[in-house]
């Protein structure tokens, strides 16, 4: 996929355009990251009933859990952050071949399922799917994503609370 800038003549209609390498000029610098997120990684969580912690090179922290496609599979965060217990956007970061869905559990409600869809391979860990749910203060809550629909690996999880 390329884009570029268009330019339009005073009559409205679009001037002829030339494909470039570069695509449009940046708006400007990227955002700093959100002060507030913290990343758990995938080998601090349990992983159970087939889903596995195993190393992986191109896993940000060189581990990463497989198996999530396993029925009853699962992932678990304990300890993690809520801020001040209001709403928190957690984001999971993947790779996945196929697309797939993780069934997301906090503190024991259930979610439903969230989406993560194909990345280009199992080892291609540019996915990325978030969901706003409530957690409560500190860091007594527990995060879990359960497997079984051809699940993908899970490289870590963010949890940014909302002001």
């Amino acid at each position: 996929m390329c884009v570029d800038k268009l330019n339009f003549n005073a009559d409205g209609t679009i001037q002829a355009m030339v494909q470039t390498k570069e695509g449009v000029p940046s708006v400007g610098p990227a955002p700093a990251p959100n002060p507030r997120t913290i990343k758990y990684g995938a080998e601090s969580a349990t992983a159970a009933n087939g889903a596995k912690v195993e190393d992986d090179a191109a896993a940000t922290g060189g581990k990463s859990v497989h198996g999530l496609h396993l029925e009853n599979s699962c992932l678990q965060f304990e300890h993690v952050a809520g801020g001040n217990g209001v709403r928190a956007t957690i984001g999971i970061h993947f790779a996945s071949a196929d697309n797939a869905k993780l069934r997301l559990f906090v503190n024991g409600s259930d979610y439903s399922f969230l989406n993560t869809p194909a990345t280009g391979g199992w080892d291609n860990y540019i996915g990325h799917s978030s969901i706003t749910v409530p957690l409560g203060p500190g860091s007594t809550n527990i995060i879990r994503l359960a497997g079984g629909h051809r699940g993908p690996n899970v490289d870590y999880i963010t949890v940014t609370p909302l002001p």
